[in-house]
């Protein structure tokens, strides 16, 4: 689990405030006090990136969150919710010094949700696209929001401004130019918010798998941060994988399942970061998991152990954190769109 500046910084607050010491600082990490061995050589215990915690003295391991927690004295669980009050509200002031680091300043919800909405504004459907989408169930009102991914060509036709795109995912800067990352033969999948707005994209392949709208390893580019999206504002949750998959789900409830539940989709069963912190700021009656069934077997498809073990992993992570999720079983369908589908068709 990675976290985002904001968290870092709310950690690092709360941890200085019960005695925890910053030693010395770089681009890559930060060298604090260990609440283990109480060390304050510099370069012995440090911070990366990524919130992860060592200390080379005593092999003290963690996070940011097990780091409030003994700094604090208070329980992991006790230590991730004053993590996530603590981050809230606008970016907060960098806590890393790579310059790379401080583009995530403007890597906010709202400035890449009008980035985002610009730009696929100028796109078509292409008609094989519309078709797979229509063949899911969905109407031509509910495709709108799916666009084709252009070529290269169709995009450098489009002539984009820089500075408006620069730092949001797919976009890159090549020859002092605008560029797009992750050209493939396929259609971009929004992902939203609880507010609506568009926090990143996802690219179903055609005859292929989904992979993320992103230019990370690219001249100023930006990894998409695989954020999961929420559709709805019921007091009911159901948590499936994936962005479309979540998307087909909400679109084929009826206008009172609509009333009732939220719709999550997370980017993959292992990728609960995104969960985490949505638990963390909102509370539901109940919570249902709808993963799809090849975590279990059923009469269409065949148990997959590698899905069934992370699934486990899924209720452990979650059950640690104080949430109880209620497992959704069906025959007839491999995931819960399908089986909508199938439902909607009857």
């Amino acid at each position: 689990m990675s976290f985002t500046q904001n968290e870092i910084y709310g950690a690092f607050e709360i941890a200085k405030e019960n005695g925890m010491k910053i030693l010395s600082e770089n681009n890559d990490s930060i060298s604090i006090s260990c609440p283990e061995c109480q060390t304050e050589k510099r370069g012995k215990c440090n911070v990366n990136r990524n919130g992860l915690c060592h200390c080379f003295r005593c092999n003290y391991s963690g996070n940011i969150v097990t780091l409030v927690s003994d700094f604090a004295n208070i329980s992991t669980k006790e230590a991730y919710r004053k993590i996530m009050r603590a981050s809230e509200g606008e970016i907060k002031p960098l806590v890393f010094s790579k310059p790379a680091f401080k583009s995530a300043v403007k890597e906010s919800s709202p400035y890449i949700d009008k980035a985002l909405r610009k730009y696929l504004d100028k796109l078509t459907l292409k008609s094989e696209h519309k078709a797979d989408l229509l063949r899911r169930g969905l109407n031509e009102e509910q495709i709108k929001v799916f666009k084709s991914v252009p070529t290269k060509e169709e995009f450098d036709a489009l002539k984009l401004p820089l500075w408006e795109f620069i730092g949001v995912p797919p976009f890159f800067e090549e020859d002092g130019r605008l560029a797009l990352g992750a050209i493939h033969d396929g259609y971009y999948c929004p992902a939203f918010d609880e507010e609506g707005r568009i926090v990143g994209m996802q690219i179903k392949i055609i005859n292929g798998k989904y992979i993320w709208a992103s230019s990370k390893g690219k001249p100023n580019g930006t990894p998409s941060g695989a954020p999961m999206t929420v559709l709805g504002k019921g007091k009911e949750l159901i948590v499936t994988e994936g962005i479309l998959k979540a998307y087909v789900t909400y679109a084929l409830l009826t206008d009172e399942e609509r009333k009732r539940f939220t719709i999550a989709g997370i980017a993959g069963v292992t990728n609960l970061a995104p969960l985490s912190r949505h638990l963390a700021h909102h509370s539901y009656d109940a919570c249902f998991e709808a993963l799809d069934m090849d975590k279990l077997g059923n009469d269409v498809v065949p148990k997959k152990e590698t899905v069934a073990k992370a699934t486990d992993i899924f209720y452990d992570v979650f059950s640690r954190l104080g949430y109880k999720f209620v497992p959704l079983k069906w025959n007839g369908a491999k995931g819960i769109d399908d089986l909508l589908c199938i439902k909607r068709r009857k």
